[in-house]
């Protein structure tokens, strides 16, 4: 179970990195070691007629994230 996601990434390489913390719920079945990676495709929520915002427009301070609305 995925318990969190941190809604900024972090570029390494060639690649983006999200940090997440998940719940192992069947640990009789799993064998972790330090300096496991994974790629995953996580679904949290599905949404019609939805807003996309580029992450490049957001601005990121300590633990809140923030986009500029334009005004006439």
């Amino acid at each position: 179970e995925v318990s969190l996601i941190s809604p900024k990434a972090q570029k390494q390489d060639n690649s983006t990195l999200f940090d997440i913390e998940i719940i192992i719920t069947d640990r009789d079945s799993v064998q972790l070691r330090a300096g496991y990676s994974a790629n995953a495709d996580i679904i949290i929520r599905r949404a019609q007629n939805a807003l996309q915002i580029p992450e490049r427009l957001l601005t990121f301070e300590e633990d809140s994230v923030f986009v500029e609305v334009e005004t006439e």
